[in-house]
């Protein structure tokens, strides 16, 4: 059972218990980037949590609109791959929500996505352009 440290006020806190916790220890590693997605027809299809994606073509063609794939609590790392067109993450457009559209036009940017069962929500983004 992991053990989580709650603060209840300033200089209070008390250790809870929680069963059916995974714990990670010191750090998070998503591990090495998945495989290399190709956006094809507004969607990809992820095997893992953490992708480079390819695209290219005109703005509605570098348009994600769909991520296939992916269980309830899932969280997921996009980036743009090097040397691809812009990444356009579309807001409220198929299984994506998010804080607007988001273009992402440089390997350094990212997004962090949370997956609900159905909507791939957005949890944050980094513009590093």
């Amino acid at each position: 059972m992991a053990k989580l440290l709650t603060i209840l006020a300033p200089d209070e806190f008390k250790v809870v218990t929680v069963p059916n916790v995974v714990s990670v220890g010191s750090k998070l590693n998503l591990g090495e980037v998945g495989s290399a997605l190709t956006l094809t027809a507004n969607a990809i299809a992820i095997t893992s949590s953490y992708h480079q994606v390819t695209c290219t073509g005109t703005a509605a063609q570098r348009s994600l609109r769909t991520i296939n794939g992916g269980a309830e609590g899932d969280v997921l790392v996009l980036k743009v791959a090097v040397g691809s067109d812009a990444m356009i993450v579309d807001d409220s457009v198929g299984n994506i929500q998010c804080a607007g559209d988001f273009t992402m036009n440089s390997p350094s940017d990212t997004i962090v996505l949370l997956y609900d069962g159905a909507v791939w929500m957005e949890l944050c983004r980094s513009n590093n352009s």
